[in-house]
């Protein structure tokens, strides 16, 4: 396995392997950027990296890959974090914001390309259509988008800090129960 010891989703791939009780591959340390190199060179058999990415890297290597999903459903894997001072409306406004771009790009993946293109300059806007089709089980399930658990976050934080060695948070003080509900959509 290539990658950077200190990445947060190799920490995370780490220890979801212990959870599963599957042994840990050896690390070959690969810094920032060059895992789809190594793995095109032969140096490594396998790096870390989330479904929408396969297209550029496989690109990047210039060979066949292919995604092994190895993950916790119990844990939440994305969100958005906002300063607690905000007020709950805005908040609000935020995530619906949120749900409201996701649904957009499901209707629409090639939008938002060619400011993808100017922000960036390179050549990701190629895979990003392909990446994002491939993400899209993940984002929409049976769960309805935006919304959250406190038995989720609980696990989710468990997990997390003892992934990275770090004390254990009170669940409820990193989310506001009042936005535990599902969010209403439009």
């Amino acid at each position: 396995m290539g990658g950077d010891p200190a990445n947060p989703q190799v920490i995370e791939f780490m220890a979801t392997l212990d959870h599963l009780g599957i042994d840990r591959p050896a690390l070959v340390e690969v810094a920032p950027g060059n895992g789809p190199a190594a793995l095109g060179r032969g140096e490594v058999d396998a790096i870390v990296a989330l479904v929408d990415a396969l297209p550029r890297r496989r690109r990047q290597a210039g060979t066949d890959l292919r995604a092994i999903r190895i993950g916790r459903d119990d844990v939440y894997a994305s969100g958005v974090i906002a300063g607690d001072h905000l007020p709950d409306e805005l908040v609000a406004k935020v995530r619906a914001g949120v749900v409201a771009a996701l649904e957009a790009q499901r209707g629409t993946p090639e939008s938002g390309l060619t400011q993808l293109a100017d922000r960036y300059g390179d050549d990701r806007t190629d895979d990003a259509p392909e990446g994002w089709r491939m993400l899209q089980e993940f984002v929409f399930t049976d769960v309805p988008t935006g919304s959250m658990d406190a038995g989720t976050w609980a696990t989710t934080l468990e997990f997390l800090c003892r992934a990275r060695g770090l004390p254990m948070p009170a669940p409820e003080s990193v989310y506001r129960p009042q936005f535990l509900q599902a969010p209403v959509t439009q």
